[in-house]
């Protein structure tokens, strides 16, 4: 059984994505958010050469790390949103990641598609399984554990 979209349209608008996450600019690894269910987020990020973790023509593994983290972010913050619409994103840290593989750093003009799926919550933690993929490769893969900071 497919689950249902909650977004009601795909975001682009810098905006609105910065709406969910806790992140400013320069640091912002998302540019738009697709989908997001109880159990998954889509998010993408086209590479541009002014992002502050591109290096010699290609989005640096810290760059590619953190576009999958805010992916989850996106995800969190998403939901916390329709739970109070006036709260703004809530900080989150990054506790583990763990099965990382970088299969090929994306060059300035790549477009990222990154899924990431809800593998387990408990205590406040969430641990999440993502892929990152340029059109159909795979170029990034990992688990990440995240922690809602407590209000």
């Amino acid at each position: 059984m497919l689950e249902e979209n909650l977004l009601p349209c795909a975001l682009t608008d810098p905006a609105e994505i910065t709406r969910y996450l806790p992140q400013r600019a320069p640091f912002v690894m998302a540019d738009k958010l697709l989908s997001v269910s109880e159990k998954e987020v889509k998010a993408g990020l086209t590479v541009t050469a002014d992002n502050v973790l591109v290096t010699a023509g290609s989005l640096s593994a810290a760059g590619l790390t953190e576009h999958m983290a805010q992916t989850v972010a996106l995800h969190a913050g998403y939901h916390g949103s329709l739970q109070d619409d006036t709260q703004s994103a809530r900080i989150g840290y990054l506790a583990a990641v763990k099965k990382l593989t970088v299969n090929r750093l994306p060059a300035v003009g790549e477009s990222l598609l990154t899924v990431g799926i809800v593998l387990h919550e408990i205590a406040g933690m969430t641990t999440v399984g993502l892929i990152t993929r340029s059109k159909e490769e795979i170029i990034a893969e990992a688990q990440m554990i995240t922690v809602l900071a407590q209000e």
